[in-house]
């Protein structure tokens, strides 16, 4: 007949493998984070860059200009 395998070593194996999943998810789980908001806050920064009129332009900007005189003081997207 085999030996029987002592409750504490199966207890103990059983908290170690516990243990390292914890481990493996603590340090993915930035990486993983990370992943998406990096580009997600590059892509912002680009968007703000791109997107907002600079201070030096509004003083260009008058009532009652026609549109097609002020799209070329526009930012490109809005």
């Amino acid at each position: 007949m085999g030996t029987a395998v002592p409750e504490s070593v199966t207890r103990l194996a059983s908290v170690r493998n516990a243990a390292r999943r914890r481990s493996v998810v603590a340090f993915a789980a930035p990486g993983v984070a990370a992943a998406f908001f990096v580009p997600a806050a590059v892509y912002l920064a680009w968007q703000l860059t791109i997107s907002v009129l600079p201070p030096s332009r509004c003083d260009e900007l008058t009532i009652g200009r026609p549109r097609g005189e002020l799209a070329p003081l526009l930012p490109d997207h809005a």
